[in-house]
């Protein structure tokens, strides 16, 4: 990771309000649960949700452009030469047998229950906090 970082990620939600996360498979973070994410291709002058939509693609297979979706606002972390905003997306009955692990080596639908029990990259907690709460308030 070279810094300043600027990175963007998705969380997507399916019909049983579960969450998709992955354990990463390459450094940084290996062994550690997340969304797909990662940092924003700057010769490329991607926006967030751009960087967002292309890590999920390379990271699960599931191209965001081309499935229906509802978007559930978004979280951001901006400190000193680190910034990072998560995109909340639910997407109903995307078949899991689609998906493509990349740079994960399970990825996999979880409750908010089960996010407990996992060891998390750093700020996932955070992110997937905000995402229980807009779940819950609606």
């Amino acid at each position: 990771m070279r810094f300043p970082y600027h990175g963007a990620g998705v969380a997507i939600i399916d019909s049983e309000n579960r969450v998709l996360l992955g354990c990463r498979s390459k450094k940084p973070f290996m062994n550690r649960w997340s969304v797909p994410g990662g940092g924003r291709e700057v010769l490329l002058n991607e926006t967030p949700i751009q960087t967002a939509f292309r890590e999920t693609l390379e990271e699960t297979g599931i191209d965001l452009t081309c499935v229906e979706k509802t978007g559930l606002g978004s979280w951001s972390l901006k400190v000193p030469f680190f910034s990072w905003t998560t995109f909340f997306f639910r997407i109903d009955g995307y078949p899991v047998e689609n998906l493509k692990p990349c740079e994960f080596s399970v990825l996999k639908f979880v409750s908010f229950d089960e996010i407990k029990t996992l060891g998390l990259r750093p700020f996932s907690r955070f992110e997937l906090g905000k995402l229980k709460k807009k779940i819950q308030n609606g």
